[in-house]
């Protein structure tokens, strides 16, 4: 994929970088660095397209369940997840942890070497971004203009 092709979202992470955009995502979402629960359910909301019913299902909990942890989120965070600013700062900060974290924590994931990575993980042959191997290893989408 040319970086030409890049969605916006990608074309941010590859000019910024992603250890610039780690620092930013922790320090946004330290105030849910403790909270496993809240982090599962943010991310499950946005696994499923901002649908609370079909997250709370993959979580295995009561949809209100899910809403109050969200709301527990928003309080935390000081934003509102209907507000399509709020959304545009959360997603990219969880992508970005999740692109070198644990999922569900902010602390550094164990070194393993690509083959030990189940499809889907960062690092794997689709990873997050599911822009599947180029050839060119482990790098990810760090490529600029030139």
């Amino acid at each position: 994929m040319a970086y030409e092709d890049f969605d916006f979202a990608t074309r941010l992470f590859a000019n910024v970088g992603l250890e610039r955009m780690v620092v930013w995502a922790e320090d946004f979402l330290k105030p849910l660095a403790d909270r496993e629960k809240l982090l599962a359910g943010l991310r499950a909301y946005f696994e499923n397209d901002q649908n609370t019913n079909v997250a709370a299902v993959a979580l295995n909990i009561h949809h209100n369940s899910l809403r109050h942890r969200l709301t527990k989120v928003e309080e935390l965070l000081t934003i509102n997840l209907k507000q399509p600013a709020a959304v545009s700062s959360v997603f990219p900060a969880l992508t970005a942890l999740d692109l070198t974290r644990q999922p569900g924590t902010l602390r550094p994931r164990p070194s393993r070497s690509r083959d030990e990575l189940p499809v889907g993980e960062a690092g794997s042959s689709l990873g997050v971004t599911g822009f599947g191997d180029d050839g060119r290893g482990d790098i990810g989408v760090v490529f600029g203009p030139e």
